[in-house]
């Protein structure tokens, strides 16, 4: 009878958890800008909702009965650039973000939440991974070339003043001599 009541209450606390048994990578990811990165997180059980964020910017896939598949339940922060990654029978759920902005720097959060049979949001098991994605932004120079110009104005001014007196003197003399012969005829 023991044994009974211990099989049921190790059952009843197992199925209250859940967790997250690996992540990848499982340190810090430099990305180059414009390139694509990847984050996986692998449960030890099945889940019904996993989350990845950064700065406040979600990603949210969701288990459904149907289509019997993840569904991506909200993921407008990255605008078309993320994709669901793994395989849910292995317990997997990754993202796969590409077109790395510097925006995507930062501590990133996988969040999971155990699959619940008729149950909502929050009612499951949940556990959580960080990892730390560092984009790499080129460095761009700026070279600016600053040109001044002198303009130097030297006025010289030479006054050269020659004074060239010259005197002519010029004496003509000039004789007449006038000789009036009169005649007289009677």
């Amino acid at each position: 009878m023991i044994w009974v009541l211990l099989l049921l209450l190790q059952s009843v606390n197992l199925s209250w958890t859940f967790s997250i048994v690996s992540q990848k990578p499982a340190d810090v990811i430099n990305v180059k800008q414009g390139e694509s990165f990847q984050l996986m997180c692998t449960a030890d059980n099945y889940y019904e909702w996993c989350t990845f964020s950064v700065k406040e910017r979600i990603c949210e896939y969701e288990w459904k009965r149907d289509p019997w598949n993840i569904t991506e339940a909200v993921c407008d922060d990255f605008q078309g650039r993320a994709e669901f990654q793994g395989t849910y029978n292995y317990y997997e759920c990754g993202i796969k973000v590409t077109s790395a902005t510097a925006e995507d720097s930062g501590l990133w959060k996988c969040d999971m939440e155990k699959y619940t049979r008729g149950g909502t949001r929050g009612q499951g098991a949940q556990d959580f991974k960080t990892f730390q994605v560092n984009v790499e932004v080129p460095t761009t120079t700026t070279t600016t070339t600053t040109t001044t110009t002198t303009t130097t104005t030297t006025t010289t001014t030479t006054t050269t003043t020659t004074t060239t007196t010259t005197t002519i003197i010029t004496t003509t003399t000039t004789t007449t001599a006038t000789t009036t012969t009169t005649t007289t005829t009677t």
